[in-house]
């Protein structure tokens, strides 16, 4: 895996005169500051300025990473030494960190499709790579791991469509948790006519079971699918899990209350 990115850091004023404070501050991120944490034999994944160029207010970067230590968080990370190097000396501050392009190229052994990768904003599949093209991306986006959810979605679909790469962490803990090999048939019902084919979410709006909230994406129940849905669990439990002596556990999420309120929940 590679990336390739170029940014822009704006300062609170001109810093033409910090540039041999900016260099060294550089060499030392390339030598020390990016390479913590990253294991002594994948020491070259690691990210890496490149190039920089320090004019007026702007200083541009192009930097180079593969898997570990990804470029996109190296640029986050320097925000705060850079910060406390140049205020103390320059009273500079840091107005803006934008990745004005970011590409990232993922390896994959099959030739498969992608359709609508979220957040990008323009991918290709060539050379057995899945290529990856972000633009003006801001911090607030680095910070959402916008970039890594997009990876993490793009590593899922290379796992689910070339089985021998491996496997998805959720059908690994199924394995760990089941007496049966997932996918095992274990019984089967006779055949039942179909008396439907349609898009059932099209007829329950035809019919006004549904309708579409407000928010982005969401539905609500009217009555009578609320009735349906009803009428299903009870025979759910009553002629299942009931008939097959299971008890009911419940497994809450239980978040602390200030990560609740860091998140914005409360």
């Amino acid at each position: 895996m590679k990336f390739t990115l170029k940014g822009e850091i704006t300062f609170s004023k001109e810093a033409d005169n910090a540039q041999e404070d900016v260099k060294k501050f550089i060499e030392e991120a390339n030598n020390e500051l990016f390479l913590k944490g990253v294991p002594q034999d994948q020491i070259q994944d690691a990210s890496k300025i490149v190039s920089w160029d320090l004019k007026g207010n702007t200083l541009k970067l192009e930097m180079e990473s593969g898997r570990r230590g990804r470029a996109h968080d190296a640029l986050l990370r320097i925000k705060k030494p850079l910060t406390e190097l140049l205020g103390k000396k320059y009273h500079l501050g840091i107005r803006k960190i934008l990745v004005t392009d970011y590409k990232i190229e993922i390896p994959t052994e099959e030739e498969i499709e992608l359709k609508d990768v979220p957040y990008v904003d323009n991918f290709e599949i060539k050379d057995n790579e899945i290529i990856l093209q972000f633009k003006d991306l801001e911090e607030g986006d680095l910070r959402k791991h916008i970039i890594d959810r997009v990876i993490k979605y793009v590593n899922n679909e290379i796992v689910t469509k070339t089985p021998e790469i491996g496997e998805m962490p959720s059908d690994i803990l199924t394995k760990q948790v089941t007496k049966v090999e997932p996918g095992t048939i274990i019984g089967k019902s006779s055949k039942h006519k179909i008396f439907f084919e349609g898009d059932p979410t099209e007829k329950a709006a035809e019919l006004g079971w549904v309708k579409k909230f407000p928010g982005r994406g969401q539905w609500f129940y009217a009555p009578p699918l609320v009735a349906l849905q009803r009428a299903l669990e009870d025979i759910f439990i009553e002629k299942m899990i009931y008939e097959l002596d299971f008890v009911e556990c419940l497994f809450p999420k239980l978040i602390p209350i200030p990560v609740m309120d860091k998140m914005k929940y409360l």
